[in-house]
């Protein structure tokens, strides 16, 4: 998927989560509330690692481009991830 632009509505704390690429050692983690410009579309975002550090402000205006996956659950239902591959502050 191509970029999006996006406002920012809001940012949850930053956790520091076992990393899956590495067997030892952890990465921060944080989801960031995104409402797409000139659409109803709002979402939730993953962003790891560095990107999930920087602190982002609700009202903030951000192009991001976003990863698409989808896993199968312990009890047989399926959950949709969307993680932040990209993200530029525009404003």
């Amino acid at each position: 998927m191509g970029a999006m632009i996006c406002k920012v509505v809001s940012q949850s704390p930053v956790v520091m989560v076992q990393s899956r690429k590495q067997e030892v050692g952890q990465m921060a983690k944080s989801t960031l509330r995104l409402k797409e410009v000139g659409s109803a579309n709002e979402f939730l975002c993953t962003l790891l690692g560095g990107i999930a550090e920087f602190q982002f402000e609700s009202g903030q205006i951000v192009t991001v481009g976003l990863r698409f996956t989808v896993r199968d659950g312990t009890n047989g239902g399926q959950y949709q991830d969307i993680t932040a591959s990209d993200i530029v502050l525009l404003t």
